[in-house]
């Protein structure tokens, strides 16, 4: 029993030994563990790892829903040319010198048909032929356009006169032009008319249209002025904005388009009017009428028309001049606008007059178109009494054309 109790102690003993032996010496000495040490300084980071596989991409968001459309804008009356010149509808009725001479005092001369597109549009008229009364003193005869049987009143009568005071017979080439609004589209019977001067005073007179010389009536459909665009419609609502798609492939290219083409004309114009009861002027110098007109571009030119009655009386061997003025100047590109009166014996004659022509070199913007009447300088003859406008509607016309061709 005591000797195995020695033995058990021997084997626990030992691991101690190990454990607190700290040194050779003969002599062993057990110590205690001491305290954990301070941490140590972090090292370095380590290098950046390999870049990750891309991600798939993601499936694109749903398109959103498309905004209503906005309402269709109004269509104008002509459409935007689709050629560098002006198609003109136009149609001319001519009879011949040898069977159009009428001596009727009243009624229906001349008939001309014309089919209008639109019923928005004007018609320009010309009546080109001679006029003339005789037979009488203090006398006046009226000629007019009607359409449909009834004379125009947008904006007013196309007509002429013709007055005279002393017992003369006069057959004088006549040029009658102007434009007419409101007639409905379809036929249009445009008639060439002969009357009395109605309100003036003056007595009846011997008439006659037309001697010796071919008679034209010619007869335009054009825009009042040149077509307007229609109104934009309203713009829809956007619609929710999805995620971009993916670019499709282009498209092959379609087919070119047929060029628009002109039905009707589109040419920018304007015609002031004054009435037979307001624009009689006996001034012998100075500005009758003027017309204000808004010039697009400074490179094109303006063709100028008035249409109405000149006159001098009171005088032998005298005359007076007529002519166009634009922004208080004469015209110098190329030349005067203008038109005289010269008489060798004394007489009243009023006469429908037409004065035209084209002017360049006007600058863009507004332009005050005068018409003026002063003295014929330079004829080395006396000045008249002049008048102009008599109891007839008198018309200038303006329009903004093209440079002329080479």
């Amino acid at each position: 029993m005591k000797e195995y109790f020695s033995y058990r102690i021997f084997i626990i003993l030992l691991p101690l030994s190990i454990i607190c032996s700290g040194n050779n010496s003969t002599k062993q000495e057990c110590c205690s563990q001491g305290q954990p040490g301070l941490p140590g300084t972090p090292g370095a980071p380590g290098a950046s790892g390999a870049p990750g596989i891309p991600g798939s991409p993601g499936t694109p968001g749903t398109p959103g829903t498309p905004g209503t459309p906005g309402t269709p804008g109004t269509p104008s009356i002509c459409g935007t040319p689709g050629m560098a010149f002006s198609s003109r509808r136009w149609k001319q009725c001519v009879w011949s010198s040898s069977n159009s001479r009428d001596d009727r005092d009243s009624g229906q001369v001349h008939v001309c048909d014309f089919t209008k597109l639109k019923s928005g549009t004007f018609l320009r008229v010309v009546y080109m032929g001679v006029t003339r009364i005789r037979g009488c003193t203090n006398c006046c005869k009226k000629w007019y356009f009607t359409f449909n049987s009834k004379e125009c009143s947008k904006p007013a009568p196309i007509d002429g006169i013709v007055y005279q005071s002393n017992e003369i017979n006069i057959h004088r080439s006549t040029n009658i032009e102007g434009y007419c609004g409101g007639i409905p589209a379809g036929k249009v019977q445009v008639g060439f008319n002969v009357g009395d001067c109605t309100g003036s005073g003056a007595k009846t007179g011997d008439a006659w249209t037309s001697w010796y010389q071919t008679i034209r009536i010619i007869i335009e459909e054009q825009c009042s002025l040149q077509g307007q665009p229609g109104t934009p419609g309203a713009p829809g609502s956007p619609g929710q904005p999805g995620a971009p798609g993916i670019p499709g492939t282009p498209g092959i290219s379609g087919t070119p388009g047929i060029p628009g083409g002109m039905t009707l004309s589109s040419r920018r114009w304007k015609q002031c009017i004054f009435s037979s009861k307001t624009s009689r002027d006996d001034r012998d110098k100075g500005q009758v009428h003027a017309c204000d007109f808004t010039k697009l571009k400074s490179g094109t030119f303006l063709r100028v028309v008035y249409m109405g009655i000149i006159r001098i009386t009171g005088c032998t061997h005298c005359c007076k001049r007529w002519n166009f003025t634009f922004n208080s100047k004469e015209c110098s590109n190329p030349a005067q606008i203008d038109g005289v009166i010269y008489h060798g014996i004394n007489a009243n004659i009023h006469r429908p007059a037409n004065i035209e022509g084209y002017c360049g070199g006007i600058s863009a913007g507004k332009v005050k178109v005068g018409f003026s009447v002063g003295d014929c300088t330079g004829s080395g003859v006396k000045a008249g009494d002049a008048w102009t406008s008599w109891y007839q509607t008198i018309r200038i016309i303006i329009e903004e054309v093209e440079p002329p061709v080479a």
